[in-house]
């Protein structure tokens, strides 16, 4: 037996709606029916009760005997029944249905016009007739109740109409069913017709033509909303396989550099090394060409697990003040080689973070100040808490690309907040919210000239995304760039302590190298 949920949503909806069609006709029916029946029943008892008057006023009474007026029988067009009954002498004068055997049935009626009290009563006869029949009593000539009038109406006019009405409303409700069942189905099919267009480019769409769209005219309802969803949905697609296809061929151009330059040494050493200091140069050559693969493979590496969710956090309370510190000591040699100074402004905060996750988002920030700051400039890290419940409308959407909105940006809580801002050169804005996309740099020279390939960046972001922390930017040419990291102060979420111990043991926890944009 099919189920009704696998009946095709056409004609569920078809059904839903003959059904609904149908049962308003029901119920307008019943209540035509009930009406039309009270009216014509209330009509009929009205009209007994005026012939049963008149005939009232027309029995006159001779020797104690009751006559009824013989103009009056004239004037009994639809009278079926007309009897007269004298309470003493419990004689029944029969004018009209003298054939109609239903005395003892009016007994309790005559008993009760002898009290005053008119009455009413349906009967059938024996013949399937339908009697409407009215007993009332009539005063005799001392003042006193000496007699009652039973008058009765045949209902065949009243069950003719009610039998007519439901035969027509049986025709008009079946066609309306069969019209409504029709209209339904051709509705249902216009109201789904989005639905068929979102299946259709569904089925053809593939990684060769994801620019296609429906741009469907519709209002802002269910329908609207999928259509608008799904176009989303196929932008959002689109992006994400540019981006695959452009981080494919940035991987491939950086590792052909490098494995060009190893071909280039071994053909060299293989032609014209002949001693075993020359055999020893040329592998020093390929040792630092082998380096830098290695790096660029481990932060590729790194970016993989980070898409796949595998970049798993291993945390522990830790202080970020002795973290910065650590990595500011770390770095100030190489600072001061530049003639850069490197401030801090630490205040102790406890966060529950990967610490050497942490340390490698810290070092990549400072270096790349470092980098990006002339010589006489000043860098400074800055640890504080507080709370961040508003993000500023003239930064960047930074996290955009990785599925992070502003509004995600926006919290309450308590949350850790570390600065590392620098007074160098700073980033136009044409490249500002470009500046966490892989293998992007915004001066290419300086940026090979330090070994670096555009990954540190991209590689901090899906570190702090995996503390569910976020790290932005502001920065204005020739007044420096102030990255900010924010993280959140409470427990990591329910389950992802445990799932972090489930990936350690599978040596999935990734290994993030030092790289600098």
């Amino acid at each position: 037996m099919i189920s009704f949920r696998h009946i095709p949503i056409r004609i569920r909806l078809s059904l839903w709606y003959t059904m609904l069609t149908a049962l308003v006709l029901v119920i307008f029916s019943f209540a035509l029916y009930i009406g039309l029946k009270r009216q014509l029943s209330t009509t009929l008892d009205q009209d007994l009760r005026n012939q049963a008057a008149l005939a009232s006023t027309s029995i006159t009474y001779a020797g104690g005997l009751p006559i009824l007026d013989p103009s009056y029988q004239n004037q009994l067009t639809d009278v079926v029944m007309l009897w007269v009954v004298q309470f003493e002498t419990q004689r029944i004068v029969k004018v009209r249905g003298q054939t109609l055997k239903i005395e003892p049935l009016l007994a309790d009626d005559v008993s009760r016009a002898a009290v005053g009290v008119s009455t009413y009563r349906t009967i059938r006869t024996s013949d399937h007739q339908r009697l409407r029949i009215i007993t009332v009593p009539v005063l005799d000539q001392n003042g006193a109740f000496g007699s009652a009038v039973q008058l009765g109406y045949s209902m065949r006019r009243v069950d003719n109409a009610l039998d007519l009405l439901l035969q027509t409303l049986l025709v008009i409700a079946t066609l309306a069913i069969l019209v409504a069942a029709f209209i339904g189905y051709v509705v249902a099919g216009r109201a789904l017709q989005p639905v068929a267009d979102i299946t259709r480019l569904a089925s053809q769409v593939d990684g060769d033509d994801l620019d296609a769209r429906l741009h469907l005219d519709l209002p802002n309802d269910e329908l609207g909303r999928l259509a608008s969803t799904f176009d989303s949905m196929l932008e959002r697609i689109d992006l994400a396989f540019r981006r695959q296809r452009q981080f494919t061929g940035d991987a491939a151009h950086e590792l052909r550099t490098p494995l060009s330059l190893m071909r280039s040494q071994i053909d060299l050493a293989m032609t014209q090394a002949e001693t075993p200091v020359e055999y020893r140069e040329a592998l020093g050559a390929l040792d630092g060409d082998v380096s830098r693969m290695t790096t660029l493979v481990g932060m590729l590496l790194s970016l993989a697990r980070a898409d796949a969710g595998q970049l798993m956090p291993n945390r522990e309370p830790v202080d970020l003040a002795d973290l910065a510190l650590d990595v500011a000591d770390q770095l100030e040699p190489i600072a001061l080689e530049n003639g850069l100074t490197i401030t801090t402004d630490l205040q102790p905060v406890m966060a529950t973070v990967d610490a050497d996750m942490i340390i490698q988002v810290l070092v990549n920030l400072i270096d790349n100040a470092i980098t990006n700051t002339p010589s006489g400039g000043t860098i400074k890290v800055k640890v504080v808490s507080g709370q961040r419940s508003v993000v500023s409308s003239s930064l960047p959407d930074l996290g955009a690309a990785n599925g992070k909105s502003k509004a995600s940006l926006a919290s309450n809580r308590q949350q850790a907040i570390v600065t590392v801002s620098d007074t160098g050169i700073g980033i136009a804005p044409e490249h500002l919210p470009r500046i966490f996309d892989r293998f992007y740099r915004v001066d290419t020279g300086r940026a090979r000239s330090r070994g670096g390939i555009g990954l540190g960046l991209a590689i901090c972001q899906a570190i702090v995304h995996a503390h569910h922390g976020t790290l932005t930017a502001r920065s204005q040419p020739g007044s420096g760039s102030t990255f900010t990291l924010t993280l959140p102060l409470g427990s990591p979420p329910e389950g992802e302590e445990a799932k972090n111990r489930e990936v350690g043991d599978r040596g999935a926890r990734a290994s993030v190298p030092r790289e600098m944009t």
